[in-house]
């Protein structure tokens, strides 16, 4: 698992509480 992945999955997280 490369960080890109885990960097939009964190962004993914972050769109959905705005």
């Amino acid at each position: 698992v490369t960080t890109i992945y885990i960097f939009l999955y964190v962004n993914s997280e972050n769109l959905s509480l705005f």
